[in-house]
């Protein structure tokens, strides 16, 4: 099984994907923080968000 795990946030956001097939054998495969600018209005950081998280998905998405 694959998990993307999301810690929420405006100005920074943790995401993480783990693998496993229980809960003692897990693996961390990615890891990181998507920042989005402080100054930016709120439906600028909502999109950067999105995009980030899009990315995301594919890039760690099983076939």
């Amino acid at each position: 099984m694959r998990v993307l795990g999301v810690d929420p946030g405006l100005t920074r956001c943790g995401i993480g994907v783990v693998d496993g097939d229980n809960y003692q054998n897990l693996q961390m495969v990615g890891v990181g923080v998507i920042r989005t600018d402080v100054t930016a209005p709120l439906e600028a950081r909502l999109l950067q968000l999105e995009v980030e998280l899009i990315t995301w998905i594919k890039k760690y998405k099983r076939m």
